[in-house]
């Protein structure tokens, strides 16, 4: 019987140059519907690394690839969730005799949340304690996730330009339509509680 070797890496958090040495990752194969592959009485999930490596044996075929922090729930096929943290998916295909080498990514978008966050507060509260120029160069330091989440959008996925497009039309819309709604509604609101007090008055 001829299999194919997979060799797994994960790479550490914001750092895609380096093997994770610090964390265990569990690493999941699926079937390119989206089933975990289960093969010889073996499902293919939760399998832990080492050094952030792993090396298993699986038949031929084209697979998806990913590892996640936290193992996924036991006793599923058709995975709803495969854990917490999860890597970028890595399509493989496997032949008879082949020596596979998969190299994932953790993801980076919680610390484009946290730089957000920061930059967030920084620019809120900056200009009652420092300058205002240490504010302002906040608020361009806040831009810098939004300019990697559009990058990766574009570059990550198939068509990205029109998800990138999507994204900014999507963005557009919500400020338009905020903006109408904060004129509209505080004169509604004002209206309505200066009839409630004429009427209270009579």
């Amino acid at each position: 019987m001829s299999t194919a070797k997979l060799n797994v890496w994960v790479t550490e958090v914001g750092d895609p140059c380096r093997i994770d040495m610090k964390h265990q990752w569990y690493v999941h194969v699926l079937h390119c519907e989206g089933d975990l592959l289960n093969w010889c009485d073996k499902v293919y999930t939760n399998l832990k690394t080492k050094c952030g490596h792993l090396e298993i044996e699986i038949p031929p075929g084209c697979y998806m690839v990913c590892a996640t922090w936290s193992p996924a729930p036991l006793g599923q096929t058709s995975p709803t969730s495969l854990g917490n943290h999860i890597s970028h998916l890595s399509a493989v295909r496997a032949n008879c005799g082949d020596h596979v080498c998969v190299t994932l990514f953790p993801p980076t978008f919680h610390w484009c949340g946290i730089w957000w966050l920061i930059a967030l507060a920084w620019v809120m509260f900056a200009p009652r304690l420092v300058s205002t120029w240490a504010a302002a160069i906040a608020g361009v330091l806040a831009l810098v996730p939004v300019w990697v989440a559009l990058n990766r959008l574009r570059l990550d996925f198939d068509r990205g330009a029109e998800w990138v497009l999507f994204a900014l039309i999507l963005v557009w819309m919500a400020d338009i339509g905020a903006f109408f709604g904060v004129l509209k509604y505080p004169v509604a609101l004002f209206l309505s509680t200066l009839q409630t007090t004429n009427s209270n008055r009579r």
